[in-house]
This record gives structure tokens, sequence and C-alpha cells, in this order.
């Protein structure tokens, strides 16, 4: 039969567990919001990204524009998942989502893959790279992805890459997602046209179409993968506090079992104790 000590101290060491679990979520809710707002404040850079690659593709209306890569083409993924776990499944559902994904495409497998994330060791056969571990990192990040990518078209002639990260939805799921980050649809833009230009100053160019052209994609490039990194992060961050809050659930309801064990055996104990007295008292009568 369990002791009132060892119940004690199975009720203390919950009690720590509890402390460290809280501790978690209110780390989990803080990275959440600084990676909600970097989402949040790269709207309005994305927009003039956006609005230059208008202007840049209207300069050039003679030019021929950049193809559209064929599904045949040599493709490469950049799959974000995490450095951490007691986030779910939420490696195992990205890997998935991508092997899923080009198979219904029949793209057959990427020429190239680069993992975002130490733990999705062992779920791909890739080059692994860290994730940021603030947003400030996030530009240095990037820049390592955008490096890889050259490499893969100067050496593996790679001229489509995908990205596959979880979208963030706050105050819901946060789904499994691909992007087309290569090749930019130049011509989508070419075809939207300026329109009513939405700003109040007018845009001014000041270098060759080609060459504002070439800086813009890689603004745009940029964008697009800061964004996922930071919606890859926050939607982790999002799935550990779920954990949090399930495990806190847990070790509450285990220690309302505990102490309930506790005040049985510590009543049976005291009915014990009173029994002797009586007993003693009639013996000594």
């Amino acid at each position: 039969m369990e002791s009132l000590e060892s119940i004690k101290h199975k009720l203390t060491s919950l009690d720590s567990l509890n402390n460290i679990v809280r501790t978690m979520k209110s780390l989990a809710a803080a990275n959440i919001h600084q990676y909600e707002a970097a989402t949040t404040s790269l709207r309005d850079y994305a927009e003039v990204v956006d609005l230059g690659l208008c202007v840049a593709t209207a300069a050039l209306p003679t030019a021929p524009l950049p193809q559209v890569a064929t599904r045949q083409a040599r493709h490469g993924a950049i799959i974000f998942g995490s450095d951490h776990g007691l986030c779910g499944h939420f490696n195992e559902s990205i890997v998935a989502y991508q092997q899923e994904h080009h198979s219904s495409m029949n793209t057959g497998s990427p020429a190239q893959i680069l993992g975002m994330g130490l733990r999705l060791k062992g779920l791909l056969s890739a080059t692994l790279l860290p994730l940021p571990a603030s947003v400030n990192q996030i530009g240095s990040s990037v820049e390592q992805i955008l490096s890889a990518i050259e490499s893969w078209q100067a050496h593996h002639e790679i001229d489509r890459v995908e990205l596959f990260y979880h979208q963030y939805l706050p105050g819901a799921e946060h789904p499994a997602c691909a992007k087309t980050l290569l090749p930019v649809e130049l011509n989508d833009y070419q075809r939207r046209g300026l329109g009513a230009w939405p700003r109040r100053r007018l845009p001014v160019v000041s270098q060759p179409a080609p060459a504002l052209l070439e800086d813009l994609i890689r603004q745009q490039l940029f964008v697009s993968l800061f964004r996922a990194c930071a919606e890859s992060q926050a939607s982790e961050h999002s799935m550990r506090l779920v954990t949090m809050q399930s495990a806190e659930k847990n070790i509450g309801d285990k220690q309302d079992l505990l102490m309930q064990h506790f005040r049985h055996l510590r009543q049976e104990q005291i009915t014990a104790e009173l029994q002797e007295i009586v007993a003693g008292f009639g013996a000594t009568g």
C-alpha cells in the first residue's frame, strides 16, 4: 500500500512540473505574438514590392518575360519544420504533406531538398539548417536559403522551387500549405497593370528596368521566405501552446486524484489511531 510520504513526494513533483509547463506556456504565447507581429508588419513592405514589380514589368512591354517552368522541370523544395519538440506532429505532418503534394502533382521527388529545422532529421534525406531563434534572426536565415537556391541553380539546374510550411491562422488549426517560390510569375504582374496608383507620390525609376526588375525579384523572394518562416514559427509555438495546455490539464487531473487518495489514506490512518486509543482506554477500564 502506498504511503502518505510517497504521495506527498509525487504531489511535490507534479507541482514543480506544473510550474515548468506554465513557464513554457508563457514563452510560447510570447513567441506567437512576436512572429505574428512580424508577419503583419511585412504586409506593407510586400505590397510595395508588388507595386514595384508592376512598374518594372510595365517598363518592359516588348521584352520577353521568363517562362513558367513546366511540371517536368527540375525542382527543389524548402520545408519548414522545428528545432524543438513538444509541438505535436508538427514535423511529421509537413513532411507527409510535401510527399503527398509531389505525388499528386506527378512531379516525382525533388532534385534538391532543404530542411529548415533540426527536428526534421530522420524524416528527410536533406540538408538541414537551424531555424532563427528570434524574429531579428529571420533575415540571416533567409539569406542562407537564397544562397542555397543560387547554388542549386548553378550546379543542379534547378528552375522551380517550392515552399512547404504550416500557415498561421489565429485561433484555428494551422494547415500545411505549398507555395511556388520560383519562377516568379512576372506575366501576372504585367497583365495586372498599374491602374490608379494607390500612393500619394508617383514612382520614380532611377535605374534601368532590367536591373530594377532583378532587384525587385530578389526582394519578392526575400518577402516570401520571411513570411513562410515567420508563419511556420508562429504555428509551431501555437501548437506547443496547445500541447502545454493539455499537459497542464493532465497534471491538474493527476494532482486531484492523488490529493483524493492522500485524504482517504489520511482518514484511514486517523480512524485506525482513534480505534487504538479507544481499545486501549477500554482495556485499562
